[in-house]
């Protein structure tokens, strides 16, 4: 986890306009949340943070809630993976914002983080949503590789930033995703 006291890493979109198709996923199916589906968001977020989160309270109270924003995948009805293409107007109209990506631990490895995250990329489109951002931890390097995958580079928007990036790029074996940050901390300088 992050230390205490040192913001999140941040990460931004430029042009959801060039965004692919979504294809789908086979055995997999995607919905838009529904009344119900509360313990399966709380069960996804849970695994993937590992620690609890009330979808009640740190979700549905949020401004941003509307239900056809929080995307679920769904494989034999077990709850797999869970993104959220979340909306402030503090960032402006053209940008969305993407919330609380995760998908169970039984599912890993088997790209439903891309799929459900490419999915509320999408929905943010549709909205009218030209850019995204998004707030990450260190140690969530899967989800980084996803979202580097996706389109997404890092903002360095705290002096700590620039550190951590350089640390997350060490890390990484995929020498193109550790060129995209390594070339976002050159155009930071």
């Amino acid at each position: 986890m992050n230390e205490p006291n040192l913001p999140q890493l941040v990460m931004t979109h430029e042009d959801l306009t060039k965004l692919p198709s979504l294809t789908g996923m086979g055995l997999y199916q995607l919905s838009a949340f529904r009344p119900g589906d509360e313990q399966a968001w709380e069960t996804i977020i849970g695994e993937s943070f590992q620690t609890e989160f009330s979808f009640e309270e740190f979700m549905k109270k949020d401004a941003a809630y509307k239900p056809e924003r929080i995307l679920i995948v769904w494989k034999d009805g077990d709850p797999a993976a869970t993104a959220s293409a979340w909306h402030h107007p503090k960032l402006g109209n053209d940008t969305g914002y993407l919330h609380m990506v995760g998908a169970r631990n039984a599912y890993a490895g088997q790209g439903l983080g891309q799929f459900v995250t490419h999915a509320a990329l999408i929905h943010m489109q549709k909205e009218g949503r030209t850019k995204a951002l998004l707030n990450t931890d260190d140690f969530r390097i899967p989800a980084i590789i996803t979202y580097l995958r996706l389109g997404f580079v890092p903002v360095i928007s705290h002096e700590s930033h620039a550190d951590r990036w350089s640390d997350i790029a060490e890390r990484l074996k995929d020498t193109g995703l550790r060129a995209i940050i390594e070339g976002s901390l050159l155009h930071e300088k």
